[in-house]
């Protein structure tokens, strides 16, 4: 096949470069969008998209969030010298009323949206604390110290120093780029309305920054390695034929991968977004064993030569891409999606540069030559050098064979002591405003990251038994003992609430009696936040733990202990922990022992390719 492939391109290069270019076209101009004329280039940064579909993990997810609905949320701070005051009272009146007309928000937590339930005269107020402060403002202290006590909102609405007011945005479910554009809206929104520094963070902010970055990083990787690729075909043939060539057909590689992506609509993900610098830098070396070996092919013509050089190093950049297709093609094992993607592209990318370098750039040089310099620089220091390690080697090959052996057992040795983790956050340069946004709300309230434990009965009405409230709030008690969490609500939170409203903040915050006067209290009490935190039947509902940490190796560790306190709930109870955050952790955690699987995939058929190659079960493994 390659002896018919070179004598194909002797006879006619110029037909062969025209079809591949052709072909190298059609692929290529799925990169790009010809009703805007821009380059169809996105990088999806969502990491719950990176488990399948069908993994335990995300099913339990997408069910509570078709339950409850969406865990996505904005956090929203503005700043004052004192919140508790009247102005700083009718600022939040005015941004939670400008925020819930906003598309894509579906509630909105604030001093001016959550009631400060109170009793008076056998009736139940449940005005919100901003609107009985403005109604009332001599009660503006007795409101501090209200807050203060509440179950749900104590240090999660107003800073623990009264310096900062709190908005949790609820978004409604949406494409990234619909949740993007209400980010913006939510942002502009409380600046034109708050006299104080507003900072705003959640996962869509800081996926956002992420994807911004990639991309910003990806736009600058691509041309440094490209003018990395220039610079080494210049010193190493001295021509500027070579180097176009060699360019052009790492470029043409990179653009056809990424039109593959552009036909399918597939967006880049938090994997795929290396595979553009992988295909040049394995496609520069597919080009310079072409374009040397022409440099030393004899000849009386360009065709002569081009055709020589493709039958000297032809079997050897064919093997080499083979090799690596293999490796890569054992990701496609992977229980990850991305990296799944990862693999199948990369060995797209790896098979148009062997296509390019093997068929395009031979052709090329048929129809135009490049001019050679046969004694590149340090040509002979090289040959010199690789005469004396070779001789040391052969020396000593016993001493060098055992230490090959002894390192690959401190690398697998160091292998055991891995972990795999991120704190999402710390990907963002320092001086990045989603990152200075997060550290500043952090500061005054804590972390953001959200866990949600879902429990599930077996019956009508369980969730309200009294003996199963004792046992949630026995167990937010223990998540309360716990370093990583920061605080957690439930059902008993809201009840307490709704309770004291009725009994009379005389007898503090305590669970009703009954499951009657329990249900009485959610249906009349509870208001929009009731489908938030059990459904119709009252048999699940929600625990929100805040945790105190966004490293995900913390978080894989504390979702480990929640999930074997959870046991010991009543029989007939079951509690599952879900949430972003925790996709976020599983997915790293699937990556690490996905990769093993992988590489030992790789290694046995990298393995079978070298044994065929070289006749010799012992080579092989050698290789």
């Amino acid at each position: 096949m390659l002896e018919r492939l070179a004598a194909l391109i002797e006879k006619s290069p110029a037909a062969v470069l025209l079809g591949v270019l052709a072909l190298g076209a059609a692929i290529s101009f799925g990169a790009f969008d010809w009703r805007t004329g821009q380059i169809k280039l996105s990088v999806d940064s969502g990491m719950e998209r990176l488990l399948p579909t069908d993994d335990a993990a995300r099913v339990r997810y997408d069910r509570v969030v078709a339950q409850f609905g969406s865990d996505r949320s904005l956090v929203a701070v503005m700043t004052a010298d004192d919140v508790f005051t009247a102005e700083v009272f009718a600022d939040i009146e005015a941004i939670t009323r400008a925020l819930n007309r906003l598309p894509g928000v579906a509630a909105v937590a604030s001093l001016a949206s959550v009631p400060n339930p109170q009793s008076d005269d056998d009736t139940l107020d449940l005005a919100t604390f901003t609107q009985s402060g403005l109604a009332n403002p001599e009660r503006l202290p007795q409101l501090r110290d209200d807050l203060a006590v509440h179950p749900l909102y104590r240090g999660v609405l107003v800073s623990e120093d009264a310096r900062a007011a709190a908005f949790i945005i609820s978004m409604r479910e949406g494409s990234d780029a619909d949740i993007n554009a209400v980010t913006e809206l939510v942002r502009d929104t409380v600046r034109g309305h708050a006299a104080g520094e507003v900072f705003l963070t959640g996962a869509s902010v800081v996926k956002r920054a992420t994807a911004d970055l990639l991309l910003k990083e990806l736009r600058f990787a691509v041309p440094a390695v490209f003018g990395f690729a220039c610079l080494v075909l210049a010193v190493a043939f001295g021509s500027l034929r070579a180097v176009v060539f060699g360019v052009f057909s790492m470029a043409l590689s990179v653009a056809m991968t990424l039109g593959v992506l552009g036909w399918l609509d597939r967006p880049l993900n938090l994997v795929t977004v290396i595979v553009p610098p992988f295909v040049i830098t394995l496609g520069l070396a597919y080009a310079m064993h072409v374009l040397e070996a022409y440099g030393e092919a004899d000849g009386s013509g360009a065709k002569e030569r081009a055709a020589k050089a493709l039958r000297a190093v032809g079997v050897a950049v064919a093997v080499t891409a083979l090799t690596t297709a293999a490796g890569l093609a054992a990701l496609g094992l992977h229980p990850l999606a991305a990296i799944r993607e990862f693999g199948w592209l990369a060995l797209l990318g790896i098979g148009f540069a062997a296509l390019l370098s093997l068929v395009m750039l031979p052709a090329l040089l048929a129809v135009a030559g490049h001019a050679t310099r046969r004694t590149p620089p340090a040509t002979a220091w090289f040959h010199r050098m690789g005469d004396r390690l070779a001789s040391f080697a052969l020396r000593h090959r016993r001493e060098m064979l055992g230490l090959g052996i002894a390192l690959l057992v401190v690398a697998l040795l160091s292998l055991l002591r891995l972990s795999v983790g991120t704190a999402y956050i710390e990907n963002l340069p320092e001086d990045h405003v989603a990152r200075l946004d997060f550290e500043a709300i952090d500061e005054r309230f804590g972390s953001a990251t959200g866990l949600l434990v879902a429990v599930e009965t077996n019956h009508r009405d369980a969730i309200l038994e009294p003996d199963l409230l004792l046992s949630i709030e026995a167990f937010q008690e223990w998540l309360a003992e716990q370093p990583e969490v920061a605080g957690s609500t439930s059902i008993v939170d809201h009840l307490k609430v709704l309770h004291v409203g009725l009994v009379g903040a005389e007898r503090g915050f305590i669970l009703p009696s009954n499951a009657e006067l329990a249900k009485q209290l959610l249906i009349f009490g509870g208001g929009d936040v009731l489908h938030d935190i059990t459904d119709a039947a009252f048999r699940r509902t929600l625990i929100r733990v805040r945790a105190a940490t966004p490293d995900t190796r913390e978080l894989a560790g504390l979702v480990a202990r929640i999930e074997s306190r959870a046991r010991d709930f009543p029989a007939g109870v079951s509690a599952a922990v879900t949430g972003e955050s925790v996709l976020l952790a599983q997915t790293l955690s699937r990556i690490a022992t996905g990769q093993v699987q992988s590489v030992l995939a790789a290694l046995a058929l990298i393995y079978v390719v070298l044994a065929v190659l070289f006749s010799s079960l012992r080579v092989g493994l050698i290789a």
